[in-house]
């Protein structure tokens, strides 16, 4: 089993693997003294041209779900900066093993308390590509995720 039939219904309409441009993995970590991390990786899966990246950072004084926001945040904007189209907003399946992002992506947790600053970022980059959330629990050993 890959990573992406953890992701894939074929009972929902919106998860056919034929209406996705990219695949989005990201993850995000903290330590008890502030100092955390992230890491993004992606493919293009839609057109000729494959198309990969991975990046990763690190912030002093944050939290893990800062670090997780923020690496999605980064792989969106790499996204949205890629030439595509014109006119079509790239479809990303993005996928975390944290399941209140993914709740708060689908709109489960309606009230958004925390990190305001990182949602108006999210807003922002959501009408340049359209984000499609899933859960992928124990993605720590996953090929894709460990490199």
């Amino acid at each position: 089993m890959t990573l992406i039939d953890v992701a894939y219904d074929p009972s929902n309409q919106d998860h056919n693997p034929q209406k996705r441009d990219w695949i989005l993995i990201t993850d995000g970590s903290g330590h008890p003294d502030g100092l955390g991390g992230w890491g993004a990786i992606g493919w293009r899966t839609a057109g000729k041209t494959r198309k990969t990246f991975k990046m990763k950072g690190c912030q002093n004084e944050t939290t893990v779900a800062r670090m997780e926001m923020t690496a999605l945040l980064e792989g969106l904007h790499f996204i949205s900066e890629q030439k595509g189209i014109p006119g079509h907003r790239p479809v990303v399946w993005w996928l975390s093993d944290r399941m209140d992002l993914v709740n708060d992506l689908r709109g489960v947790n309606k009230k958004r308390s925390a990190n305001l600053d990182l949602w108006a970022r999210f807003n922002y980059l959501d009408q340049k590509v359209e984000v499609h959330a899933f859960y992928a629990k124990r993605m720590t050993h996953r090929e894709q995720n460990c490199r």
